[in-house]
């Protein structure tokens, strides 16, 4: 974006109405200004030496940041009608929980579209997919809301994505750190699994992310394992995923001992099945060690494998979009994670230059979408949960599918905020609910890997304040 000034009336809807404003990916040197009178607010636009005013209607009932947006969506629109905004002006990131929200009171879906429609100017498609998730979730969520899950971070990779924004630690410069990461890890789990009121709360799932956890070695999978086993009840525990990752971190002995595990669900994530596309975006494999590690972990009897991709990668054409989703059908995983890309300012993709920047923005990402979601289609999958980030190229989503059987209950936890996460390891997250109350509370931990090994009595005690609360 170019030079970009805007002044709002109100502070305390300025950052959502900034992020409306970012998701046009506006070049020209605008000059906003927005105001409220008793009935109207007026969006002031100085363009190019012309100065446009358009004047939009409060819409009653709803919050003051609905009008805002509205009135700033209507008048950019007007500016700039090819921009695509199938999404409207929500800019939140889990649109499902909207539609779960008007289905918890009883609203008839053909009421909730045109509410959605005429509030949000949500496209008829999205809010079909919408009710479709939500009718899909609703199976699930009586045993996410009566309990919890964890969430594991290996923040180590082998290498850098260059779209990545995730914090990770160069497998080069610190491996010397893993070891000492892990005897961390369990000052964690040890402290709060003494604890005999956690311990007996109902665990639904582990997820093991990063990072690259398939970065560990042998040894040291085993040790985290032995580290879970040893504290964390997981007798009942429905579903255990771990990140494999990258093909270039395992082998068939790696793979076995990951089988010989606890762990239920693996995810091999390639992004892409393009060798060219690999090497520009910063991997160390190729197209055939995806193949061939995917019938590694089939042969020795992983039965639920998800893989992920990432539409709009650089220079992909819609033919190797094609090429890629003919790998996929023929492997044939169990769940299909299909990302948007998200120029993120964490990422090394930012500081390319901007005309690289301005060229994936021309992507048609809809048509992408639409060969990703025919594929899973032909796969017999169903959309089952779906998020949006910032930056997304064409103001998109990213979208799960899985069989019916081989849905992630973590990732519908995760993403609809009905269960209590709670999180280890550096740069984690921890998510408490209070349904009740309405009301989540986020407790980080150190991002800085080093940080967090020299500081673990610190990221303990900053989150006991919220578990004696939650518990």
């Amino acid at each position: 974006m170019s030079s970009m000034i805007i002044k709002v009336d109100n502070q305390s809807v300025e950052f959502e109405v900034k992020q409306l404003l970012n998701s046009f990916h506006i070049s020209d040197e605008l000059e906003i200004e927005m105001f409220r009178s008793a009935k109207d607010i007026s969006t002031i636009i100085k363009n190019d030496g012309e100065k446009l005013c358009f004047i939009e209607k409060v819409d009653d009932g709803f919050k003051e940041t609905i009008s805002y947006k509205k009135a700033l969506f209507k008048a950019l629109k007007s500016i700039y009608p090819s921009s695509n905004h199938p999404w409207g002006i929500l800019t939140g990131i889990r649109p499902v929980k909207i539609a779960q929200d008007l289905i918890k009171k009883n609203i008839d879906n053909i009421t909730i579209k045109k509410m959605l429609n005429e509030i949000y100017y949500i496209s008829d498609e999205k809010i079909d997919l919408m009710l479709r998730i939500a009718k899909i979730q609703s199976k699930y969520l009586d045993d996410i809301e009566k309990s919890y899950s964890i969430y594991i971070s290996i923040p180590f990779c082998p290498s850098r994505c260059n779209y990545c924004s995730f914090f990770s630690c160069s497998l080069d410069k610190e491996q010397n750190l893993i070891d000492p990461y892990l005897d961390s890890l369990e000052k964690e789990l040890k402290f709060f699994y003494s604890n005999k009121v956690i311990y007996d709360k109902e665990l639904l799932s582990i997820y093991i992310g990063g990072g690259t956890p398939s970065t560990l070695s042998i040894n040291q999978f085993q040790r985290l394992i032995k580290i879970l086993q040893t504290y964390v009840p997981l007798k009942n525990v429905k579903e255990f995923t771990f990140e494999a990752g990258r093909p270039d971190t395992l082998d068939r002995e790696k793979l076995e001992a990951i089988k010989m595990s606890p762990v239920t669900r693996l995810s091999i994530n390639p992004q892409t099945m393009n060798d060219v596309t690999l090497k520009k975006i910063g991997r160390n494999h190729t197209v055939s060690d995806i193949i061939e590690c995917f019938k590694i972990s089939r042969d020795i009897g992983f039965d639920n494998i998800n893989m992920d991709l990432i539409l709009g990668l650089e220079d992909e054409s819609i033919e190797n979009i094609t090429k890629t989703l003919s790998h996929i059908k023929e492997l044939k995983p169990d769940s299909l994670t299909v990302h948007t890309l998200a120029i993120k300012k964490a990422s090394t993709l930012i500081n390319d230059s901007q005309g690289a920047l301005d060229k994936l923005r021309t992507y048609n990402i809809e048509d992408f979408m639409k060969i990703s979601a025919d594929a899973a289609d032909y796969l017999g999958m169903k959309p089952y949960y779906l998020y949006r980030q910032k930056n997304m190229l064409s103001n998109l989503e990213n979208i799960g599918y899985a069989l019916e059987d081989k849905i992630s209950l973590y990732n519908i936890a995760i993403m609809e905020e009905k269960q209590t996460i709670i999180a280890f390891g550096s740069g984690s997250v921890s998510k408490f609910t209070y349904p009740e109350e309405n009301r989540i509370e986020r407790v980080s931990n150190i991002k800085d890997v080093k940080l967090y090994i020299d500081n673990v009595e610190q990221v303990i005690a900053k989150k006991n304040k919220e578990v004696e609360k939650w518990i």
